[in-house]
């Protein structure tokens, strides 16, 4: 089996990262932490009048989706890394130091030529995902996404599929990418059954490791409504094998598909070595998505990205961003893999102070951090991040960077909404008045409408339409809570009872 990330010539030359503070600015392409890439799953929710579950809000998700470049001078190296400084309260009210690191790429669009990949398309069958059922079933996005991946892929890769229902089989043997074959076999395949997922993934990764061609990379990209029901259901479990197959060189794609998408599972899959995922709710979508992220969610430039804080007067709370539970309490925290992104991507990082006093001049961080080249090469580097004792203003902010602003402002009002979701999540929708219901929904509501009111002000201070309409999107959460909204997903739901799903994404 060819290794994954085996030869990074025809990706670019990877030079020494720019890790000068305030020195790797807008231009070239942006880079992001692998993991979960989007929110659309919960927004496709909301949209549909159901209050998604807790483990739908993701910071890294959030984050993903916005261009959050730290200002300086252009970034010229395949990956370079800055960070700034800004202060602000949190999601509780508690005044804040947050450092962001920015994360981009000197690497020019126009003249990037992608790594070859042999992929093995490991595609859901089963009768949750609607082959041949009408509109707006999984399957119709499924469909699409494959047939606009197949047509970008060329005679330098090679494609393998792999399906699964009640069991799993091997459709197609690995064949040239510009072959016809491999649009015959899409267009043949089986349908109906259970979901043996974990049999599906166990038999792409077989097949992966037996590849034997050119391909600078092997990568399997998963299409499935993530909702197992034959075999192993755990998340851990299904973890585990991905995890495995990543230290083995066999990357993954992982596209949660349709309104009954199992969140849990989804992000658990994604926060591992060679891994990243996105969730499409409608196949109008598909092309939006594939003008925005192809070739960059197959072309990795990092690995093993760690990064420690030493801190001076402050004590490090959480990291956002990376990619796993959402967020990380860890003084030591790690992205397996960095990706090209059309967007700069951004990590964040919280500090208090002790018992909450007031901010020092020069307090703040260093951050050491260290990562692989995709061919292995290590990178040790440092970066500073301190306040420099500016006075803040009468709201408690202190933000000379405006990324750290919008960072801020979304991460506060991801962890906002997910805390908000967890209140409700004690919420029988359509149940009993008792006092435990209805302290549980108006918790929920009371949360909520601090982090809207919240993030309303943020956004009137960032002043950019994307923010804005964030803003108003989310507004629509809260009433849905008011109304006493079911809370989860559509998993099994008739479709064609739903209406047209919109492309809500902030972009």
């Amino acid at each position: 089996m060819k290794k994954l990330y085996r030869n990074t010539a025809m990706l670019t030359m990877i030079l020494p990262a720019c890790l000068l503070l305030q020195g790797c600015g807008p231009g070239g392409l942006g880079a992001t932490p692998g993991g979960v890439q989007d929110m659309q799953s919960a927004r496709a929710l909301v949209q549909q009048g159901v209050v998604p579950s807790p483990s739908a809000f993701l910071p890294e998700g959030m984050l993903s989706e916005f261009d959050l470049p730290i200002s300086g001078d252009v970034c010229t190296d395949a990956l370079c890394l800055d960070a700034a400084l800004g202060i602000a309260p949190d999601e509780n009210g508690v005044a804040s130091e947050w450092v962001q690191i920015g994360l981009s790429s000197g690497i020019d669009p126009d003249n990037f030529v992608r790594s070859s990949i042999a992929t093995v398309y490991c595609i859901d069958v089963s009768g949750s995902m609607g082959w041949g059922s009408g509109e707006n079933r999984p399957a119709n996005i499924a469909a699409d996404l494959l047939a606009s991946i197949t047509a970008q892929i060329n005679a330098g890769d090679d494609v393998a599929i792999v399906t699964y229902g009640n069991t799993a089989m091997e459709h197609l043997s690995f064949t040239a990418g510009d072959d016809p074959a491999i649009t015959n076999a899409l267009n043949t395949l089986p349908a109906g059954g259970g979901t043996a997922m974990m049999a599906g993934l166990a038999k792409a990764y077989n097949v992966a490791a037996q590849y034997s061609g050119g391909a600078d990379q092997v990568r399997v990209m998963l299409f499935t409504d993530e909702q197992p029901n034959i075999g192993s259901t755990e998340p851990g479990s299904f973890r585990d094998l991905v995890e495995a197959n990543g230290f083995q060189g066999v990357g993954i794609t992982i596209f949660g598909l349709g309104l009954g998408l199992n969140s849990e599972l989804f992000s658990f899959m994604a926060d591992v070595l060679g891994a990243n995922a996105f969730s499409l709710s409608n196949v109008e979508q598909v092309p939006g998505f594939m003008d925005d992220n192809w070739p960059w969610f197959v072309s990795p430039i990092a690995k093993n990205l760690n990064i420690a804080t030493t801190t001076t007067d402050v004590n490090f709370v959480k990291g956002y961003g990376f990619p796993g539970s959402g967020n990380t309490v860890e003084e030591a925290m790690n992205v397996a893999t960095v990706f090209l992104s059309k967007n700069k991507g951004a990590l964040i990082l919280k500090f208090h102070t002790e018992g909450e006093t007031s901010f020092a001049a020069g307090s703040g961080a260093s951050l050491t951090i260290d990562y692989e080249d995709i061919d292995g090469t290590p990178h040790n580097n440092t970066l500073q991040a301190y306040y420099d004792g500016t006075p803040l203003d009468g709201n408690g902010y202190y933000m000379p960077e405006p990324s750290v602003l919008k960072a801020m402002a979304l991460v506060t009002l991801v962890e906002g909404m997910r805390s908000s979701a967890e209140a409700y999540s004690f919420y029988n929708a359509g149940g009993d008045a008792s006092p435990e219901n209805i302290v549980a929904q108006d918790l929920a509501i009371g949360i909520l409408s601090g982090v809207l009111t919240r993030f309303d002000s943020d956004a009137l201070m960032i002043n950019e339409p994307a923010y804005t309409a964030e803003a108003d999107f989310w507004a629509q959460l809260l009433t849905l809570m008011q109304a006493g909204a079911p809370q989860g997903n559509l998993y099994g739901y008739d479709y064609s009872l739903l209406d047209r799903i919109p492309d809500n994404s902030s972009e």
